[in-house]
């Protein structure tokens, strides 16, 4: 597994935080400690990403219940405000739906 720098970087210092600048009686290699800092990162972009993917998700559907219908028909006033309701009711929906996976997915794991 190739490590990318700052993996390196903080494997580095914590090495020198424990051992000192020469890393005298260090039996472990940087290399080593940076895998695990990589790992650690690696699984902190993933989440990152499901976070994106999810708020990218639901800004496409808030957008599409933000649209007037295409029916060419102008719908009566009591069809108007039935058709708002249900839309505001969807986008109340996926806030929450958004807002408690976001609270999940940023508790540390246990």
């Amino acid at each position: 597994m190739a490590t990318g720098p700052i993996a390196f970087a903080v494997a580095e210092e914590v090495l020198r935080r424990i051992y000192g600048d020469d890393l005298l009686g260090c039996k472990v290699s940087l290399e080593e400690i940076a895998a695990i800092v990589e790992e650690g990162l690696k699984h902190d972009k993933n989440h990152q990403r499901e976070l994106v993917e999810m708020y990218e998700k639901a800004i496409e559907a808030v957008d599409l219940l933000s649209r007037a219908p295409q029916n060419p028909e102008i719908p009566k006033p009591e069809q108007l405000r039935s058709m708002l309701s249900d839309r505001l009711d969807a986008i109340q929906q996926l806030a929450r739906k958004v807002m408690d996976t976001t609270v999940r997915l940023q508790k540390p794991a246990e």
